[in-house]
């Protein structure tokens, strides 16, 4: 191939890689270069405040300066109890139910329940069925009253205060049923029933009086010097002031039967005979002590109230 030929294709090859080189630099910018306007303006950076800074003088007085870390709160839940309802108190509950009509004695009262006269007793020492005096028909408890939901049994029995009750299943639970100020039921009146000569040959007796015998029975045996007899208990001796004298007997009386039962000295010998007795008559309301005096048959009869 001739010289001048090779120089031409060098030439040629020259001036086109010229011509791409120019392309591809123009085509770089035109794609590069874009419309102002449709570039979205960002917001100017914020600028800090210096002014807040802290310094070196400030940080070395707060080094020297003494520092006591606070104790983290400590936030207290009170919690408020609601305060619990107490069983209303007896004294408080008794006036529902019931209401003192009248007072007896230290031993007897009478109480309104249900709109009835009840009378209760105050409770001995020994047991109910071994007194003199008929105890009623309350199923031989009468120092015991029901109302809703208790059971009471009657503790005192006081003219000023009134009558003391007990809850039978609870013995710190007590009250006083008071008596009533004003004039209708509930009003207390002191009536003390005394034994007392009510008639000839005729005494009434009542229940404490008889009580106080029986538990000096031996006192009064003593004083009235019994001797038996054929037609029953002589009494050689009637003391003047004397429970013997106080009750119609006089010296030298013998005493044939009581209630129409023959009398022996030797069963008012045993204080056990005389609870028998008790026992048997205790649902009377009247005794008849048949004697002879100066020949001539009498009865003393002795009534309770």
């Amino acid at each position: 191939m001739p010289i001048k030929t090779i120089k031409k294709m060098i030439w040629l090859a020259s001036s086109f890689f010229s011509l791409l080189l120019c392309g591809a630099l123009f085509m770089v910018f035109f794609i590069s270069t874009v419309d102002a306007q449709k570039v979205p303006k960002l917001p100017p950076e914020p600028q800090r405040n210096n002014s807040k800074k802290t310094t070196l003088i400030q940080l070395s007085a707060l080094w020297k300066t003494d520092f006591n870390a606070k104790q983290p709160v400590r936030q207290v839940v009170r919690v408020t109890q609601q305060p619990v309802r107490q069983a209303p108190k007896l004294e408080s509950i008794l006036p529902r139910y019931l209401q003192i009509h009248s007072i007896l004695n230290e031993g007897f009262a009478i109480v309104i329940l249900n709109r009835r006269q009840k009378m209760i007793m105050r409770p001995f020492d020994q047991k109910a069925e071994d007194t003199f005096l008929d105890l009623g028909d309350e199923s031989q408890r009468p120092w015991e009253v029901s109302i809703p939901g208790k059971k009471l049994i009657l503790i005192k029995i006081d003219y000023e205060q009134g009558i003391l009750f007990q809850n039978a299943n609870d013995e710190k639970e007590q009250g006083w049923l008071k008596p009533s100020k004003d004039g209708g039921f509930g009003r207390s009146v002191r009536k003390i029933p005394k034994s007392r000569q009510i008639g000839e040959n005729q005494w009434m007796v009542t229940r404490d009086e008889a009580r106080k015998m029986y538990e000096e029975y031996d006192k009064y045996i003593g004083e009235m010097a019994l001797k038996p007899h054929n037609d029953g208990i002589w009494v050689r001796r009637v003391p003047e002031g004397s429970k013997a004298a106080f009750y119609g007997l006089q010296k030298n009386d013998i005493v044939v039967d009581f209630n129409g039962t023959p009398l022996k000295l030797e069963e008012l010998s045993s204080k056990n005979n005389i609870r028998k007795m008790a026992r048997k008559y205790r649902k009377m309301k009247s005794f008849r002590l048949n004697i002879i005096r100066n020949g001539q048959k009498m009865t003393l009869r002795f009534d309770k109230p």
